[in-house]
């Protein structure tokens, strides 16, 4: 296992290069303490073969439909489109999934997604309330 940062993992989910500042962090990682660190598996990465199917056309169509924009924050977040399942208060113990395109305006001035992200996590306050146990999955996925 090797230990990231948080802002380590804030970049590797918004697909920034390695060693970038953050100008913006996700509000409810501010709140936890500075210079904390995440443990992540190493992972290998593996040939997949996967054929396009008639589903992810109609992803791609939800996340355009009914998904919430977000402006972005600076040149290291850029604009998203977003829709968000969270099960329990975000300051206390809870569990969300995020899917979002990632991308930016035309020279119409229309949105153009880049790639997609899907996030799983699980957020558990620790005794005492002052630690939090977090799990995060996070996939990223062209628009093919």
């Amino acid at each position: 296992m090797k230990r990231f940062s948080l802002a380590a993992v804030i970049l590797l989910a918004a697909g920034a290069p390695a060693g970038a500042e953050v100008p913006g962090a996700l509000p409810l990682l501010r709140s936890m303490t500075p210079g904390a660190s995440v443990a992540i598996p190493e992972a290998r990465a593996v040939p997949v073969a996967v054929r396009q199917r008639q589903g992810w056309p109609a992803v791609l169509d939800s996340l355009r439909r009914y998904g919430e924009f977000q402006p972005g924050d600076g040149p290291m977040i850029p604009p998203s489109l977003g829709l968000r399942d969270v099960r329990g208060p975000l300051d206390g113990s809870h569990s969300a999934d995020y899917a979002n395109m990632w991308g930016g305006p035309d020279e119409d001035g229309s949105f153009v997604g880049a790639w997609v992200s899907m996030v799983s996590e699980d957020w558990r306050l620790q005794p005492g309330g002052r630690v939090w146990r977090i799990e995060q999955w996070v996939l990223t996925l062209t628009m093919e």
